[in-house]
């Protein structure tokens, strides 16, 4: 016979868990459906054995509606499955009456014996249909055994079913009276009910053993009623019951068992709960203890964990059930007698007469006298650690106490080992949470450091590049201007480094960050045009940049950062080209009415990079070779800036190279569309202008300045850069009066007028910081709200925020070109 089941669960994976053990427990064909329509649709077509329904569906229908439906074309066992087990989902389950319901998550066992009861129950409803069925028919067709009597118990008439149950015939018994011919008395039986109905005139039943049939008997009685309203006899009907009495006893030990099984899973769930809420395993083992004793109907026990050597278990809780015991539970217990037995077999251990077995020699003086005793192992990896004992059962502790006490078992190692793994965890993060505290601690050491060694850098760097540019307005032979030329051009390339190294390290940090504003692009890509195309023309190549007409021009970005990519690739084309083209050029790969995807290329003929060597490139202090490095110089850091400076704009980057034909770099990024119709571009952006680097300002002087009148006042403590400063502020016809502290520069704007401040932010006594914010609220400065120029070292991610912060109107950072500190001058005192 085929035994077919289906299951409708909208869970893949219960459905599939489920699926397996039906498959393990005999049945041929198992289908799944997802959703009660399914389940209704699938039940006709195949007419299942056996439905396992969730009551809880996806879709329009729940699982008790499909239930309902399936029943009334199809006589089927139904077995409701949930995750839910509140008395909301109860009550909705029972209306459908289900033939059993469980709980998940499913375990073999209890699915087994919950298709046993739902077999039994349904086995039980069908029995009991046929017998209600025979009963029905029976009345209707006079099959049952069936008497007319007078008011005396003579039987006047019989049907054929009654004189064949005693053997006979109906002519046989009738005349007779009733209690000799089916009791075999010589008198009425106590409650007859044929005497019941005589003297009230109402029907009367009664159910009775009957031993000369050996049946159960249903008997009932109604009244014959004469012509003058006189009960003169009764109709009797005896049943014979013997099926139903025992079709209702063995349903009542099923439900019996069934409640045996819903108490169990109800203690597993309290068990799975203690695994999974609590930590502490000498509470949760606590709680399954107790469920096990519980469920068992032990009264005494403990629970003990064996000790690293294998030798003694220490005990953690004894329950001694309310019996004397004088045994101190934290002296060790050697590991001996039948509890050894569990250890060394990994398996549930009885013995139902303890006290006269040849294990209790073992037991310590006193002991708790133990009836009977229950060893069930914790089992981790196939390895006995722990034993759980269980004893003084009223009865005897049977097999089913057996698999109780192994299934409990298995959950204390579950819990065993979660609380191990969670202490190992907590001990985890611990070490991680000190090693994050450090590395934080080192990141915050390091951005310092770069901090200090930025400042002590520029520094000297100012006086190099600011002696170097005044040497060069003097009157120099040819030898002399070649050697200021070459300090002047070695400055700006050291200067160049350090800019890398610390983009590089600012970016390794997460301290760089994106400065978003409109912008447009055309403008961006000629002005960077404008500079390199004379550099590369110096080599004598060509120099080409093409953008797609169909680009939109106003953009949002950090054009910034942009331009320093190109920068970075442009440069690096033209460095190692030693003749041809170097092409730029600006494409849309994607396009849409909010945002706009470009791609960036820079291409080439120079000496091309070999293939084994491409994926080197975008890494830190690395080039092609050790010989790129000898002849061109540089860091190795800039194309890995770039890429850094790429990813954080969620774009991505290519290079396509062969080894002396050339190289193309390309870069794809996505840009917002300024949809403002007035926006302009960053390098002229009104909101931008109060803090604009000083190499945005592109106004130049041409004007002679020797007799201008404006005062300037120059806060600097270093000596070598107050005499490069004054000596380029002198050089453009201003009068330059300097103070070297904070406290100075205060009392000096106190005492006198001036056009503008260049302040250096670090200086002895009193900062420019906290000079600029005291200048600022003074009411002895006559100006207070004169332009401040933070003049600083200071060039890392902030320092420009700082110094607005304070008040200050600009930031100049060292080392300083004087065509950047003219244009400053130009911008403030000419207001």
């Amino acid at each position: 016979m085929i035994k077919k089941a289906l299951i409708v669960e909208d869970d893949l994976i219960s459905a599939e868990a489920t699926q397996s053990m039906l498959k393990q427990l005999g049945f041929n064909e198992v289908k799944v459906v997802s959703s009660g329509e399914e389940a209704i649709q699938k039940a006709r077509q195949i007419k299942p054995n056996l439905i396992l329904l969730d009551i809880r569906l996806n879709g329009a229908m729940k699982g008790t509606e499909a239930a309902t439906i399936i029943k009334s074309f199809l006589d089927v066992p139904i077995i409701f499955i949930t995750a839910h087990s509140d008395k909301e989902s109860l009550k909705s389950a029972k209306i459908s009456d289900p033939s059993a319901y469980l709980i998940k998550p499913l375990r073999m066992e209890s699915l087994n014996s919950a298709i046993e009861v739902a077999g039994y129950k349904h086995e039980m409803e069908q029995k009991l249909k046929k017998t209600s069925l025979e009963w029905e028919n029976t009345f209707n067709s006079i099959t049952d055994l069936v008497s007319i009597q007078d008011k005396d118990c003579n039987l006047v008439r019989v049907n054929r079913a009654y004189a064949d149950a005693l053997g006979t015939t109906p002519e046989a018994v009738v005349g007779k009276r009733c209690f000799e011919v089916i009791h075999g008395t010589s008198c009425y039986i106590n409650g007859c009910p044929h005497v019941q109905t005589i003297k009230t005139g109402n029907a009367a039943a009664m159910t009775v053993f009957e031993p000369k049939l050996n049946a159960w008997l249903e008997v009932t009685t109604s009244p014959i009623v004469n012509e003058k309203q006189e009960t003169s006899g009764t109709i009797h009907i005896a049943k014979i019951i013997n099926e139903r009495v025992k079709t209702e006893q063995e349903l009542q030990g099923a439900l019996s068992r069934s409640h045996a099984r819903e108490k169990e899973v109800s203690g597993l769930l309290h068990a799975a709960s203690a695994i999974l809420e609590i930590k502490d395993f000498n509470i949760s083992a606590r709680m399954i203890f107790d469920q096990c004793k519980e469920l068992t109907g032990a009264t005494s026990g403990y629970v003990a964990l064996l000790s690293d050597d294998g030798a003694e278990n220490e005990v953690l809780f004894l329950d001694a059930g309310g019996l004397p015991c004088n045994v101190d539970p934290e002296l060790p217990m050697p590991i001996r007698g039948l509890r050894s037995e569990a250890y060394t077999q990994n398996k549930t251990v009885i013995h139902n007469d303890f006290m006269n077995s040849e294990w209790v020699k073992f037991m310590p003086g006193g002991h708790v006298i133990l009836k009977n005793v229950m060893f069930a192992p914790l089992v981790i990896d196939n390895k006995t650690v722990g034993i759980m004992g269980l004893a003084n059962k009223k009865e005897d502790f049977t097999e089913d106490d057996q698999r109780i006490a192994t299934v409990f078992g298995e959950f204390a190692a579950i819990a065993l080992r979660n609380s191990r793994n969670l202490e190992a965890l907590e001990k985890s993060l611990h070490t991680t949470q000190q090693l994050k505290i450090k590395a934080d601690a080192a990141n915050l050491a390091k951005s310092q450091f770069l901090a200090n060694m930025s400042h002590e850098i520029r520094t000297p760097m100012n006086g190099v590049m600011g002696m170097a540019s005044l040497l060069l307005d003097t009157r120099l032979d040819e030898e002399q201007q070649m050697f200021a030329t070459t300090i002047k051009e070695s400055a700006h390339s050291l200067l160049n480094i350090i800019n890398d190294i610390l983009d590089y390290s600012k970016i390794e940090a997460g301290k760089m960050e994106l400065d978003t504003r409109g912008f447009k692009l055309h403008y961006t890509i000629e002005s960077l045009s404008n500079i390199l195309a004379i550099k590369a023309k110096e080599k004598g190549l060509e120099y080409h940049t093409t953008l797609s007409p169909e680009i939109p021009d106003n953009l949002l970005g950090d054009p910034g950062r942009l331009r320093q990519i190109l920068i970075n690739l442009i440069s690096n084309a033209i460095k190692f080209t030693e003749k041809g083209f170097i092409t730029v050029g600006v494409t849309i790969l994607k396009n849409s009415e909010t945002k706009v995807k470009l791609r960036f290329s820079v291409k080439d003929s120079g000496i091309g990079i070999p293939q084994n060597l491409v994926d080197q490139l975008f890494q830190p202090f690395n080039q092609a070779d050790i010989s790129v490095t000898r002849k061109y110089g540089g860091t190795g850091l800039g194309l890995s800036i770039c890429r850094q400076l790429i990813d954080l704009m969620n774009g991505e980057i290519k290079v396509e190279s062969a080894e002396g034909v050339g190289s193309e770099f390309s870069f794809s990024v996505w840009f917002q569309k300024d949809m403002s119709s007035n926006q302009s571009s960053n390098e002229h952006s009104a909101d931008n202008a109060r803090l604009s680097p000083p190499d945005a300002e592109t106004q130049q002087s041409n004007t002679n300045i020797s007799t201008h009148p404006a005062r300037i006042l120059l806060a600097e403590d270093d000596p070598i850069n107050q005499q490069v400063a004054i000596a380029m502020l002198e050089g453009l016809g201003y009068k330059v009066d300097f103070v070297t502290s904070g406290q100075a520069a205060l009392k000096a704007t106190e005492q006198g007028e001036y056009d503008i401040i260049f302040m250096d932010c670090m200086m002895p006594v009193m900062n420019g910081y906290t000079a600029t914010e005291m200048i600022r609220k003074s009411q002895k400065v006559p100006n207070p709200k004169i332009p401040i120029i933070a003049m600083t070292a200071n060039a890392m991610q902030g320092d420009k925020e700082k110094c607005l912060r304070s008040g200050m109107d600009n930031y100049l950072s060292k080392p300083i070109e004087q065509e950047r500190l003219e244009a400053l001058c130009n911008k403030y005192i000419s207001k």
